[in-house]
């Protein structure tokens, strides 16, 4: 998948998340492999929960060989807790 593809779903995925949870962005940078980012949610205790929605959005709009793909690197304890392979 290209870049700018996973840019813009990772811009959807926030925009998802954004609408169910009530946070602001402050700061964000996207790397090739990853990205950092700076939220400020209004609700402090629902942090992990923005996380996981983003995350779990990012990686339900993958393609799917993408996906099968990173899951041939996982460990076991990985592959058991039914991680994605992709954070």
């Amino acid at each position: 998948m290209p870049n700018y593809k996973r840019v813009y779903l990772a811009g959807y995925s926030f925009m998802r998340s954004m609408q169910r949870y009530d946070y602001r962005i402050d700061a964000i940078i996207i790397l090739p492999d990853h990205l950092h980012m700076i939220i400020a949610p209004k609700h402090p205790e629902e942090y992990s929960k923005i996380i996981a929605h983003i995350k779990r959005s990012f990686v339900y709009g993958l393609d799917k060989s993408l996906k099968t793909k990173a899951k041939l690197h996982l460990s076991t304890s990985s592959y058991n807790r039914k991680l994605s392979g992709i954070w």
